[in-house]
């Protein structure tokens, strides 16, 4: 009989601690987390379907009952008239100050842009900072018109077309700084790919992202490394004809009078004549020809 409670007990004891240990396990970060993914999916799912929801809406009331009204909110708004639909007060305000800030923006009224709100003062600085081409346009604004962020934006401009990280230590706005600095330091060594290295290119006064600096339709390397014109001058010997016309037809591109008979090749070809020798002006296969001897 005393055996037998013993064992009872035995068993209840067993039962008790086995009870514990499936209540902690139960309470562990790896019973909870498979129920913490079902609640994050589940979530997932639902702003999934409230953006599609938004995007899908046909007018102005259904677009403002979605939770992402922001989605549709463009696809009706097309003149300031049509804030007043808009009964949420501050929907409202935002869709007024958007309007407003197009107007300063448009009208470059860089001394209007405080008296939007805080979210749209910051484009409104921004947009029109980008059309001032130097810094002196700064020193004529008030603190209270975005002075420092105007000296930091055109700073921060001339540092990268310069590959200045010298100039990105004038940036006031330490990210904006940090994004000049790490955006010249992770630029590739040729920007324009056009053979020249940015360094070579930034000493001669030529543009380093672009491959054509003066536009006439030779790149900066050929110029200096094979036709030896100037890169920066569409027309190096000035004689009325683009660097690039001129090796087209053969004349030389360093001399105003290739064949040296008083006449410019500007003026040759113009009037239908021969840069190269007497007679009307051929085919450029044929000048190219005719020029040869005056390169020798």
């Amino acid at each position: 009989m005393f055996n037998k409670k013993i064992a009872i007990i035995a068993s209840l004891v067993i039962v008790f601690f086995s009870l514990i240990a499936a209540f902690f396990y139960l309470r562990s970060p790896k019973s909870v987390l498979p129920k913490l993914n079902r609640i994050e999916t589940k979530k997932e799912v639902k702003i999934d379907t409230e953006y599609l929801k938004a995007q899908a809406v046909k007018n102005i009331s259904d677009c403002l009952s979605t939770v992402n009204y922001y989605v549709c909110l463009p696809k009706f708004i097309e003149k300031v008239a049509d804030c007043d639909l808009i009964s949420s007060t501050t929907v409202r305000n935002n869709c007024l100050d958007n309007f407003k800030a197009i107007e300063v923006v448009k009208n470059a009224e860089v001394a209007n842009c405080k008296d939007l709100s805080k979210r749209n003062q910051p484009g409104c600085y921004d947009t029109i900072f980008t059309g001032y081409e130097n810094i002196e346009k700064c020193d004529n604004l008030n603190a209270t018109d975005g002075k420092d962020r105007c000296y930091d934006l055109i700073n921060y401009r001339q540092s990268i077309a310069k590959l200045n990280p010298t100039q990105c230590g004038l940036i006031k706005n330490a990210i904006l700084r940090k994004n000049c600095l790490d955006t010249i330091s992770n630029l590739p060594p040729d920007q324009d790919a056009d053979g020249l290295d940015d360094s070579l290119e930034l000493s001669l006064g030529l543009d380093p992202f672009n491959k054509d600096t003066d536009k006439d339709g030779l790149s900066d390397f050929d110029e200096i490394k094979k036709y030896k014109t100037n890169p920066l001058k569409r027309d190096t010997d000035g004689d009325g004809l683009s660097d690039k016309n001129e090796i087209y037809i053969g004349a030389n591109p360093l001399k105003k009078d290739t064949d040296g008979d008083g006449f410019g090749d500007g003026d040759e070809v113009s009037k239908g004549y021969n840069p190269c020798g007497g007679g009307k002006m051929g085919s450029p296969e044929k000048s190219k020809l005719e020029c040869q001897k005056y390169f020798k």
